[in-house]
């Protein structure tokens, strides 16, 4: 057990701590050897606990060390092994945990990750970071208006796969002027990064329906409105709305569209010739592979289209895209039977919804909440 100390001390004490985004700053400034000698007595308390396994995990989330906080935890008690998610002074760590029958640790080590996003909080509205997910979860961001515990919440789903958690498609920081808006008219969000940026995948379980299902779940624990959830896709994260809400009765709140693009999911896959890819899944006997992907995969985005869910979902959806956008007659033509379907465009915006000088239009957000707040946004006597 010392020799085991002695490992972690010499890890920790190997990490500069840099970016501070604890949700309750420490007001004196940690050095790496307080860190170091609060893990040790960590430690040395969890080697000699004799509690049942609750009270085991629980210590974790007690004693964590001065200045991080034990985000959440994972474990296998057939296995009798655990992984801790610490954030530390800016950093975040997983901590793979083996003990034995009678909860004696065996072997611990650290694996350290990318920095959290920062948070940013103003008269308007507080940030909470969050994890979203399988093991390991991923990066999010609460964003809640200020001095309302119960505002309606919308999931804001990026353009493709590869999106940071403030990023949507090209665009660094999109979702999160976005949640800032929305939270300036009383709506809150959750913005997460997405599974692709961390590691190649599979399935599209894996790559995202088990993190979605974890982020419409989860948001029943947080002081927001959960019975009033709102889905918000961008680009491709407005295509694959429908089958998003398909298996979540819980979405009631509405759907929105910005600029969705036209019946072809395959564009989820960053890198490949869509043409030709399309092409060869037409073949009666295709390769397992086509580009490098794993060509099941690619039949799970093609059935990803909104038209194989339209007679299925009966939400509430609003489509809105710049007035020069080359998807978006397609969508009018689309949806032009469709009763529970409004679709608006906008003079002078690009894909992103921003205008020529790069604002993210402000009247877009008015009229988004608006709408969801059941104004005729369309209205000639409707004045915002």
């Amino acid at each position: 057990m010392r020799k085991l100390i002695l490992l972690v001390l010499i890890f920790l004490t190997g990490c500069k701590a840099e970016v501070q985004v604890t949700e309750e700053p420490v007001q004196k400034k940690l050095t790496r050897s307080d860190i170091a000698r609060e893990t040790e007595k960590v430690i040395s308390l969890l080697s000699n606990h004799e509690s049942g396994e609750h009270e085991f995990f629980q210590t974790w989330a007690e004693m964590s060390p001065q200045g991080c906080s034990a985000i959440a935890q994972h474990h296998d008690a057939e296995n009798r092994t655990s992984v801790i998610d610490m954030v530390c002074e800016g950093h975040r760590y997983f901590i793979n945990v083996e003990y034995n029958e009678d909860l004696k640790i065996t072997d611990m080590g650290y694996t350290e990750r990318k920095a959290p996003p920062a948070l940013s909080e103003t008269q308007e509205y507080t940030e909470q970071l969050v994890f979203v997910g399988k093991d390991p979860g991923l990066y999010g961001i609460l964003t809640i208006p200020a001095e309302d515990d119960h505002a309606p919440v919308a999931i804001l789903i990026p353009d493709g796969f590869e999106s940071d958690v403030n990023a949507s498609g090209d665009d660094p920081v999109f979702r999160q002027e976005l949640a800032h808006l929305l939270a300036s008219r009383g709506i809150a969000s959750l913005r997460y990064e997405m599974r692709w940026c961390e590691e190649e995948a599979e399935t599209m379980t894996e790559i995202y329906w088990h993190d979605f299902a974890s982020a419409v779940h989860m948001l029943e624990r947080y002081p927001v409105n959960a019975g009033s959830l709102i889905y918000i896709g961008h680009g491709l994260g407005g295509t694959i709305a429908y089958a998003s809400v398909y298996n979540h009765f819980e979405i009631t709140g509405g759907i929105i569209l910005l600029d969705p693009e036209y019946d072809n999911t395959l564009y989820l896959v960053p890198g490949i010739d869509v043409p030709s890819v399309s092409q060869i899944l037409q073949e009666k006997d295709p390769p397992e592979t086509i580009d490098g992907v794993s060509t099941a995969l690619l039949r799970e985005y093609e059935q990803l289209n909104t038209y194989h869910y339209l007679n299925l979902v009966k939400n509430r959806t609003l489509v809105i895209a710049g007035r020069d956008s080359e998807d978006f007659p397609s969508w009018q033509k689309f949806f032009r039977k469709y009763t529970n379907v409004m679709t608006k465009s906008y003079m002078g915006i690009d894909h992103q919804m921003r205008r020529i000088n790069g604002e993210l239009y402000p009247i877009i957000v008015r009229d988004m909440v608006n709408w969801l707040y059941g104004t005729n946004i369309n209205s000639v006597n409707y004045r915002g």
